[in-house]
Protein backbone atom coordinates (compact mmCIF):
# COMPACT_ATOMS: atom_id res chain seq x y z
CA UNK A 1 0.00 0.00 0.00
CA UNK A 2 1.57 3.40 -1.27
CA UNK A 3 1.60 5.93 1.38
CA UNK A 4 0.35 9.27 1.23
CA UNK A 5 2.56 12.10 -0.37
CA UNK A 6 3.87 14.57 2.22
CA UNK A 7 2.31 17.30 0.43
CA UNK A 8 0.43 20.08 2.52
CA UNK A 9 -2.89 19.34 1.14
CA UNK A 10 -2.05 15.39 2.04
CA UNK A 11 -0.71 16.96 5.79
CA UNK A 12 -3.79 18.92 6.06
CA UNK A 13 -6.68 16.89 4.65
CA UNK A 14 -5.24 13.76 7.39
CA UNK A 15 -5.93 16.34 10.23
CA UNK A 16 -9.29 17.56 9.00
CA UNK A 17 -10.54 13.70 8.40
CA UNK A 18 -9.04 12.44 11.98
CA UNK A 19 -12.66 11.89 13.10
CA UNK A 20 -13.66 9.48 10.76
CA UNK A 21 -12.88 5.93 9.51
CA UNK A 22 -11.06 7.22 6.03
CA UNK A 23 -10.60 4.15 3.68
CA UNK A 24 -7.03 3.37 3.23
CA UNK A 25 -6.17 3.56 -0.37
CA UNK A 26 -3.13 1.76 -2.70
CA UNK A 27 -2.74 5.00 -4.47
CA UNK A 28 -1.32 7.34 -2.16
CA UNK A 29 -4.32 9.81 -1.55
CA UNK A 30 -5.69 11.25 1.09
CA UNK A 31 -9.62 10.86 0.86
CA UNK A 32 -12.08 11.11 3.30
CA UNK A 33 -14.10 8.26 2.32
CA UNK A 34 -15.72 5.32 4.06
CA UNK A 35 -17.08 1.94 2.54
CA UNK A 36 -21.20 1.65 4.67
CA UNK A 37 -20.99 -1.71 2.62
CA UNK A 38 -19.09 -3.12 -0.28
CA UNK A 39 -20.93 -1.28 -2.62
CA UNK A 40 -22.20 1.90 -0.54
CA UNK A 41 -19.85 5.04 -0.01
CA UNK A 42 -20.19 8.01 2.10
CA UNK A 43 -17.55 11.11 1.81
CA UNK A 44 -17.79 14.66 2.35
CA UNK A 45 -18.18 16.49 -0.55
CA UNK A 46 -15.46 17.32 -3.37
CA UNK A 47 -14.02 20.57 -4.14
CA UNK A 48 -12.19 22.17 -7.14
CA UNK A 49 -10.51 25.00 -5.72
CA UNK A 50 -8.21 26.62 -3.09
CA UNK A 51 -8.34 27.00 -0.63
CA UNK A 52 -10.71 24.51 0.45
CA UNK A 53 -8.88 21.89 -1.89
CA UNK A 54 -6.39 21.88 1.44
CA UNK A 55 -8.62 20.04 4.02
CA UNK A 56 -11.71 18.39 1.42
CA UNK A 57 -11.48 15.67 -1.37
CA UNK A 58 -10.47 16.94 -4.42
CA UNK A 59 -13.16 15.87 -7.47
CA UNK A 60 -10.19 14.89 -9.19
CA UNK A 61 -8.77 12.73 -6.44
CA UNK A 62 -11.92 10.85 -5.87
CA UNK A 63 -12.41 10.27 -9.28
CA UNK A 64 -8.93 8.86 -10.02
CA UNK A 65 -9.56 6.47 -7.14
CA UNK A 66 -12.91 5.44 -8.51
CA UNK A 67 -12.05 4.76 -11.94
CA UNK A 68 -9.07 2.68 -10.44
CA UNK A 69 -10.72 0.78 -8.16
CA UNK A 70 -13.79 0.21 -9.59
CA UNK A 71 -13.89 1.32 -12.92
CA UNK A 72 -14.55 3.90 -15.26
CA UNK A 73 -18.69 3.99 -15.61
CA UNK A 74 -19.26 1.43 -12.31
CA UNK A 75 -19.81 4.65 -9.88
CA UNK A 76 -22.34 7.19 -9.13
CA UNK A 77 -22.08 10.70 -7.31
CA UNK A 78 -24.79 11.08 -5.21
CA UNK A 79 -25.00 14.68 -4.07
CA UNK A 80 -27.42 15.86 -1.37
CA UNK A 81 -25.66 18.99 -0.76
CA UNK A 82 -27.82 22.26 -1.90
CA UNK A 83 -26.40 25.15 -1.07
CA UNK A 84 -22.98 26.01 -3.62
CA UNK A 85 -20.27 27.88 -2.82
CA UNK A 86 -17.45 29.17 -5.26
CA UNK A 87 -15.27 25.86 -4.37
CA UNK A 88 -18.01 23.33 -5.82
CA UNK A 89 -17.67 21.16 -8.47
CA UNK A 90 -20.24 21.60 -11.77
CA UNK A 91 -21.74 19.81 -14.19
CA UNK A 92 -19.17 21.47 -16.40
CA UNK A 93 -16.48 20.24 -14.46
CA UNK A 94 -18.07 16.51 -14.36
CA UNK A 95 -18.69 16.14 -17.79
CA UNK A 96 -14.92 17.19 -18.70
CA UNK A 97 -13.49 14.98 -16.49
CA UNK A 98 -15.65 12.00 -17.84
CA UNK A 99 -14.15 13.21 -21.29
CA UNK A 100 -17.29 14.96 -22.87
CA UNK A 101 -17.24 18.79 -23.88
CA UNK A 102 -19.86 20.54 -23.26
CA UNK A 103 -20.69 22.51 -26.76
CA UNK A 104 -20.29 26.25 -26.61
CA UNK A 105 -21.09 28.94 -29.43
CA UNK A 106 -17.73 31.04 -29.40
CA UNK A 107 -19.59 34.09 -28.20
CA UNK A 108 -20.69 31.71 -24.62
CA UNK A 109 -17.34 30.42 -24.38
CA UNK A 110 -15.48 33.88 -24.22
CA UNK A 111 -18.58 34.51 -21.49
CA UNK A 112 -18.46 31.56 -19.71
CA UNK A 113 -14.94 30.99 -17.90
CA UNK A 114 -16.07 28.02 -16.33
CA UNK A 115 -15.97 26.44 -19.89
CA UNK A 116 -11.84 27.40 -19.94
CA UNK A 117 -12.16 25.82 -16.19
CA UNK A 118 -13.59 22.49 -17.43
CA UNK A 119 -10.73 21.64 -20.13
CA UNK A 120 -8.59 22.42 -17.02
CA UNK A 121 -10.08 19.90 -15.32
CA UNK A 122 -10.07 16.86 -17.52
CA UNK A 123 -5.97 18.10 -18.66
CA UNK A 124 -5.23 17.56 -14.67
CA UNK A 125 -7.44 14.70 -14.14
CA UNK A 126 -5.82 13.07 -17.26
CA UNK A 127 -2.18 13.95 -15.91
CA UNK A 128 -2.94 13.04 -12.58
CA UNK A 129 -4.54 9.94 -13.96
CA UNK A 130 -1.47 8.91 -16.17
CA UNK A 131 1.03 9.00 -12.94
CA UNK A 132 -1.19 5.94 -11.71
CA UNK A 133 -1.06 4.53 -15.16
CA UNK A 134 -4.68 5.04 -16.25
CA UNK A 135 -5.71 6.04 -19.66
CA UNK A 136 -8.16 8.59 -19.61
CA UNK A 137 -10.86 8.74 -22.69
CA UNK A 138 -10.94 10.90 -25.62
CA UNK A 139 -12.92 14.11 -25.62
CA UNK A 140 -16.13 13.86 -27.31
CA UNK A 141 -15.78 15.94 -30.85
CA UNK A 142 -18.70 17.09 -32.98
CA UNK A 143 -18.05 14.08 -35.29
CA UNK A 144 -19.03 11.45 -32.23
CA UNK A 145 -21.93 13.30 -30.55
CA UNK A 146 -22.28 12.88 -27.04
CA UNK A 147 -25.17 13.50 -25.29
CA UNK A 148 -23.81 15.45 -22.06
CA UNK A 149 -26.94 14.90 -20.01
CA UNK A 150 -27.31 11.17 -20.85
CA UNK A 151 -23.43 11.52 -19.19
CA UNK A 152 -24.34 13.71 -16.55
CA UNK A 153 -27.53 11.34 -15.40
CA UNK A 154 -25.08 8.28 -15.64
CA UNK A 155 -22.43 10.22 -12.89
CA UNK A 156 -24.11 12.13 -10.66
CA UNK A 157 -28.01 12.63 -9.11
CA UNK A 158 -28.27 16.26 -7.18
CA UNK A 159 -30.93 15.57 -4.54
CA UNK A 160 -29.72 18.01 -2.23
CA UNK A 161 -31.76 19.58 0.81
CA UNK A 162 -30.82 21.89 3.28
CA UNK A 163 -28.00 21.50 6.36
CA UNK A 164 -29.62 20.29 9.41
CA UNK A 165 -32.83 19.44 8.38
CA UNK A 166 -34.83 15.91 7.19
CA UNK A 167 -35.21 15.62 3.72
CA UNK A 168 -38.56 15.83 2.33
CA UNK A 169 -39.81 12.36 2.93
CA UNK A 170 -41.19 11.50 -0.25
CA UNK A 171 -37.34 12.90 -1.91
CA UNK A 172 -36.00 10.14 1.02
CA UNK A 173 -37.74 7.63 -0.83
CA UNK A 174 -36.79 8.51 -4.12
CA UNK A 175 -33.16 8.93 -3.22
CA UNK A 176 -32.63 5.73 -1.43
CA UNK A 177 -35.34 4.11 -4.83
CA UNK A 178 -32.35 5.65 -7.17
CA UNK A 179 -29.59 4.32 -5.14
CA UNK A 180 -31.09 0.82 -5.24
CA UNK A 181 -32.07 0.76 -9.21
CA UNK A 182 -28.61 1.84 -9.79
CA UNK A 183 -26.72 -0.60 -7.61
CA UNK A 184 -29.11 -3.40 -9.04
CA UNK A 185 -27.83 -2.30 -12.83
CA UNK A 186 -24.51 -4.09 -12.02
CA UNK A 187 -23.28 -6.10 -9.31
CA UNK A 188 -19.46 -4.26 -9.33
CA UNK A 189 -21.36 -0.88 -9.39
CA UNK A 190 -21.11 1.21 -6.10
CA UNK A 191 -22.82 4.55 -5.07
CA UNK A 192 -21.15 7.52 -3.52
CA UNK A 193 -23.06 9.41 -0.83
CA UNK A 194 -21.88 13.20 0.19
CA UNK A 195 -23.62 15.94 1.66
CA UNK A 196 -21.47 18.94 3.51
CA UNK A 197 -19.39 16.51 6.19
CA UNK A 198 -20.70 13.19 5.35
CA UNK A 199 -22.53 13.06 8.48
CA UNK A 200 -26.54 14.25 8.49
CA UNK A 201 -27.93 14.18 5.31
CA UNK A 202 -25.66 11.08 4.02
CA UNK A 203 -26.14 9.33 7.14
CA UNK A 204 -30.37 9.69 6.75
CA UNK A 205 -29.63 8.52 3.55
CA UNK A 206 -27.81 5.72 3.81
CA UNK A 207 -29.32 3.94 6.76
CA UNK A 208 -32.93 4.65 4.76
CA UNK A 209 -30.76 2.62 2.41
CA UNK A 210 -29.54 -0.10 4.78
CA UNK A 211 -33.27 -0.04 6.07
CA UNK A 212 -34.94 -0.72 2.81
CA UNK A 213 -33.29 -2.49 0.62
CA UNK A 214 -30.89 -4.62 3.46
CA UNK A 215 -33.94 -5.12 5.41
CA UNK A 216 -31.61 -3.94 8.16
CA UNK A 217 -33.83 -2.52 11.73
CA UNK A 218 -33.59 1.29 12.38
CA UNK A 219 -31.49 0.73 15.53
CA UNK A 220 -28.97 -1.72 14.04
CA UNK A 221 -29.09 0.67 10.70
CA UNK A 222 -27.95 3.38 12.80
CA UNK A 223 -25.02 1.59 14.59
CA UNK A 224 -23.52 0.39 11.11
CA UNK A 225 -23.40 3.79 9.62
CA UNK A 226 -22.20 5.03 13.23
CA UNK A 227 -18.92 2.56 13.42
CA UNK A 228 -18.10 2.26 9.64
CA UNK A 229 -18.13 6.28 9.45
CA UNK A 230 -16.71 6.87 12.54
CA UNK A 231 -13.76 6.58 14.99
CA UNK A 232 -15.03 5.34 18.44
CA UNK A 233 -15.93 8.02 21.11
CA UNK A 234 -15.57 11.22 18.45
CA UNK A 235 -18.96 11.44 16.90
CA UNK A 236 -23.07 9.64 17.76
CA UNK A 237 -23.65 9.28 13.99
CA UNK A 238 -26.72 10.71 12.97
CA UNK A 239 -28.37 12.89 15.57
CA UNK A 240 -30.82 15.52 14.89
CA UNK A 241 -34.23 14.96 15.95
CA UNK A 242 -36.10 15.60 12.99
CA UNK A 243 -33.82 13.48 11.20
CA UNK A 244 -34.62 10.55 13.03
CA UNK A 245 -37.94 11.48 13.33
CA UNK A 246 -37.84 11.45 9.66
CA UNK A 247 -36.36 7.84 9.45
CA UNK A 248 -39.18 6.17 12.04
CA UNK A 249 -41.73 7.91 9.18
CA UNK A 250 -39.95 6.10 6.87
CA UNK A 251 -39.79 2.51 9.25
CA UNK A 252 -43.55 3.05 8.98
CA UNK A 253 -43.46 2.82 5.33
CA UNK A 254 -41.45 0.23 5.03
CA UNK A 255 -43.58 -2.21 6.80
CA UNK A 256 -46.65 -1.66 4.16
CA UNK A 257 -46.68 -4.51 2.00
CA UNK A 258 -44.61 -3.49 -1.65
CA UNK A 259 -47.95 -3.30 -3.17
CA UNK A 260 -49.65 -0.63 -1.32
CA UNK A 261 -46.18 1.62 -1.49
CA UNK A 262 -46.93 3.48 -4.71
CA UNK A 263 -50.45 4.21 -3.08
CA UNK A 264 -49.30 5.89 -0.05
CA UNK A 265 -46.73 7.87 -2.20
CA UNK A 266 -49.13 8.96 -4.00
CA UNK A 267 -51.24 9.93 -1.55
CA UNK A 268 -48.38 11.51 0.02
CA UNK A 269 -48.09 13.86 -2.77
CA UNK A 270 -51.71 15.38 -3.12
CA UNK A 271 -52.75 15.35 0.18
CA UNK A 272 -53.54 18.99 1.43
CA UNK A 273 -54.11 19.62 5.43
CA UNK A 274 -55.46 22.72 7.97
CA UNK A 275 -54.64 23.83 10.56
CA UNK A 276 -56.77 24.23 13.70
CA UNK A 277 -55.17 24.91 16.60
CA UNK A 278 -51.48 25.18 18.32
CA UNK A 279 -51.55 24.83 21.84
CA UNK A 280 -48.52 25.94 24.12
CA UNK A 281 -48.54 24.71 28.08
CA UNK A 282 -46.80 27.26 30.42
CA UNK A 283 -45.90 29.59 27.76
CA UNK A 284 -42.79 32.32 28.43
CA UNK A 285 -42.54 30.34 32.04
CA UNK A 286 -41.40 32.42 35.62
CA UNK A 287 -37.81 32.01 34.67
CA UNK A 288 -37.69 33.53 31.41
CA UNK A 289 -40.59 36.30 32.21
CA UNK A 290 -38.26 37.45 34.37
CA UNK A 291 -35.88 37.83 32.51
CA UNK A 292 -37.35 39.37 29.39
CA UNK A 293 -40.02 40.92 31.62
CA UNK A 294 -42.75 42.11 29.14
CA UNK A 295 -40.58 43.50 26.39
CA UNK A 296 -41.00 40.19 24.05
CA UNK A 297 -43.81 37.87 22.98
CA UNK A 298 -43.77 34.45 21.57
CA UNK A 299 -43.16 34.13 17.48
CA UNK A 300 -44.32 30.98 15.98
CA UNK A 301 -44.18 30.00 12.14
CA UNK A 302 -45.22 27.32 10.08
CA UNK A 303 -43.06 27.12 6.79
CA UNK A 304 -41.90 24.62 4.54
CA UNK A 305 -39.51 23.87 1.73
CA UNK A 306 -38.97 25.37 -1.66
CA UNK A 307 -39.80 24.21 -4.82
CA UNK A 308 -35.92 22.93 -4.78
CA UNK A 309 -35.40 22.36 -1.39
CA UNK A 310 -32.85 25.45 -1.20
CA UNK A 311 -34.83 27.14 0.83
CA UNK A 312 -37.90 27.72 2.73
CA UNK A 313 -41.28 29.66 2.64
CA UNK A 314 -43.25 30.74 4.94
CA UNK A 315 -46.63 29.60 5.29
CA UNK A 316 -48.01 31.40 8.56
CA UNK A 317 -46.47 33.73 11.27
CA UNK A 318 -47.87 35.24 14.19
CA UNK A 319 -46.96 36.40 17.32
CA UNK A 320 -48.48 35.88 20.46
CA UNK A 321 -50.27 38.92 21.51
CA UNK A 322 -53.43 39.07 23.43
CA UNK A 323 -54.68 41.68 20.97
CA UNK A 324 -54.50 39.73 18.16
CA UNK A 325 -58.14 38.09 16.92
CA UNK A 326 -56.62 34.85 16.71
CA UNK A 327 -54.54 34.42 19.85
CA UNK A 328 -56.18 33.25 23.06
CA UNK A 329 -55.13 32.36 26.63
CA UNK A 330 -56.72 29.59 28.67
CA UNK A 331 -55.96 28.16 31.68
CA UNK A 332 -52.28 29.32 31.35
CA UNK A 333 -52.05 28.06 27.66
CA UNK A 334 -51.30 30.27 25.04
CA UNK A 335 -54.01 29.08 22.21
CA UNK A 336 -53.17 30.13 18.41
CA UNK A 337 -56.19 29.33 16.11
CA UNK A 338 -54.47 29.44 12.61
CA UNK A 339 -57.31 27.79 10.55
CA UNK A 340 -54.85 28.25 7.47
CA UNK A 341 -54.67 25.65 4.76
CA UNK A 342 -51.25 23.72 3.57
CA UNK A 343 -50.41 22.00 0.61
CA UNK A 344 -47.41 20.04 1.75
CA UNK A 345 -46.77 17.20 4.49
CA UNK A 346 -43.46 18.18 5.56
CA UNK A 347 -43.37 21.37 7.71
CA UNK A 348 -41.72 23.13 9.84
CA UNK A 349 -42.60 24.64 12.96
CA UNK A 350 -40.43 27.63 14.40
CA UNK A 351 -40.29 29.47 17.83
CA UNK A 352 -38.40 32.52 18.80
CA UNK A 353 -38.50 35.39 20.67
CA UNK A 354 -39.99 38.73 19.15
CA UNK A 355 -39.72 42.50 20.38
CA UNK A 356 -42.62 44.42 21.05
CA UNK A 357 -40.78 47.72 19.87
CA UNK A 358 -38.70 48.15 17.21
CA UNK A 359 -37.27 45.61 14.25
CA UNK A 360 -33.57 45.88 15.40
CA UNK A 361 -34.28 44.86 18.95
CA UNK A 362 -36.17 41.77 16.95
CA UNK A 363 -32.81 40.80 15.33
CA UNK A 364 -31.11 40.94 19.15
CA UNK A 365 -34.34 38.62 20.68
CA UNK A 366 -33.59 36.45 17.80
CA UNK A 367 -30.00 35.44 18.85
CA UNK A 368 -31.87 35.01 22.78
CA UNK A 369 -33.94 32.26 21.74
CA UNK A 370 -34.71 30.50 18.59
CA UNK A 371 -36.06 26.63 18.43
CA UNK A 372 -38.08 24.44 15.38
CA UNK A 373 -38.90 20.98 14.52
CA UNK A 374 -40.00 19.15 11.52
CA UNK A 375 -42.68 17.03 10.86
CA UNK A 376 -44.53 14.69 8.13
CA UNK A 377 -48.23 15.75 8.81
CA UNK A 378 -49.50 12.62 6.55
CA UNK A 379 -47.65 10.57 8.50
CA UNK A 380 -48.70 11.71 12.07
CA UNK A 381 -52.32 11.58 10.74
CA UNK A 382 -51.74 7.82 10.11
CA UNK A 383 -49.97 7.25 13.52
CA UNK A 384 -53.27 8.90 14.93
CA UNK A 385 -55.24 6.20 13.30
CA UNK A 386 -57.01 3.20 15.16
CA UNK A 387 -57.88 1.33 12.64
CA UNK A 388 -56.96 -2.20 11.35
CA UNK A 389 -57.69 -1.89 7.44
CA UNK A 390 -54.99 -3.02 5.79
CA UNK A 391 -55.28 0.34 3.64
CA UNK A 392 -55.68 2.67 6.78
CA UNK A 393 -53.10 5.27 4.44
CA UNK A 394 -55.60 6.27 2.24
CA UNK A 395 -56.84 10.15 3.00
CA UNK A 396 -60.17 8.82 2.00
CA UNK A 397 -60.56 6.51 5.04
CA UNK A 398 -58.30 8.62 7.58
CA UNK A 399 -60.68 11.75 7.12
CA UNK A 400 -63.74 9.43 7.52
CA UNK A 401 -62.06 8.38 11.04
CA UNK A 402 -61.64 12.38 11.96
CA UNK A 403 -64.69 13.07 10.85
CA UNK A 404 -66.35 10.48 13.44
CA UNK A 405 -64.39 11.81 15.73
CA UNK A 406 -62.23 8.95 16.11
CA UNK A 407 -58.77 9.45 15.18
CA UNK A 408 -58.53 13.45 15.69
CA UNK A 409 -54.65 13.73 14.63
CA UNK A 410 -52.11 15.17 16.87
CA UNK A 411 -48.75 16.34 17.70
CA UNK A 412 -47.27 16.82 20.55
CA UNK A 413 -43.70 17.62 21.53
CA UNK A 414 -41.70 18.62 24.40
CA UNK A 415 -39.31 21.94 24.53
CA UNK A 416 -36.45 19.74 25.07
CA UNK A 417 -37.07 17.77 22.21
CA UNK A 418 -36.69 20.60 19.49
CA UNK A 419 -33.35 21.77 17.72
CA UNK A 420 -31.63 24.84 18.16
CA UNK A 421 -28.92 26.01 16.00
CA UNK A 422 -27.67 23.72 13.34
CA UNK A 423 -29.69 21.07 14.92
CA UNK A 424 -28.34 20.95 18.36
CA UNK A 425 -29.75 21.12 21.30
CA UNK A 426 -28.50 25.01 21.96
CA UNK A 427 -32.32 26.65 21.88
CA UNK A 428 -31.44 29.72 24.43
CA UNK A 429 -33.96 31.22 26.72
CA UNK A 430 -37.21 28.12 27.21
CA UNK A 431 -40.42 29.76 25.41
CA UNK A 432 -42.85 26.88 26.78
CA UNK A 433 -42.95 23.05 28.51
CA UNK A 434 -44.37 21.65 25.87
CA UNK A 435 -46.41 21.86 22.43
CA UNK A 436 -49.91 20.56 20.63
CA UNK A 437 -50.67 20.68 17.13
CA UNK A 438 -54.30 19.84 16.02
CA UNK A 439 -55.11 19.48 12.49
CA UNK A 440 -57.48 18.14 9.76
CA UNK A 441 -57.68 17.25 6.27
CA UNK A 442 -58.35 19.30 3.45
CA UNK A 443 -60.57 16.84 0.70
CA UNK A 444 -62.46 18.11 -1.94
CA UNK A 445 -65.93 17.90 -1.89
CA UNK A 446 -67.60 15.02 -2.57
Amino acid sequence: MSLPKLTPENIIRSIYTSPVNRHKNNLGLVLDLTYITDNLIVCSYPVMKYPRMFYRNSLKDLVTYLNVHHGSGKWKIFNLKVEICDSDYTDQDILSMMGVGLQHSPIESLRSPRSAVSSQSYALLTKHSKSFGIDMPERSSLSTPVNPKTVLNDVVARRGWVDHFPPPFVLLEEITDEIHEYLSGDSGRVAVVHCKMGKGRSGTVAIAYLMKYRQIPMLESCQLFLTTRFKPGISRGVTIYSQLRYLRYHETFICYDTPYRPQIMEELRRCRFRIDSIEFVNPLGTITRDIIGSACMLGVKIQKYKPHNDGLIDLYSVECDEDKEEFSLVDGKYIILPRTTIDASDIRLCFGLRSRTTEFINSVTKLTSSAYCWLNLYWETVSCSRSLSPTNFLISELDEEIRSNIGQPTFTIKWEDLEGTKGTLNKGLKLFDSLTLYWSLETDPR
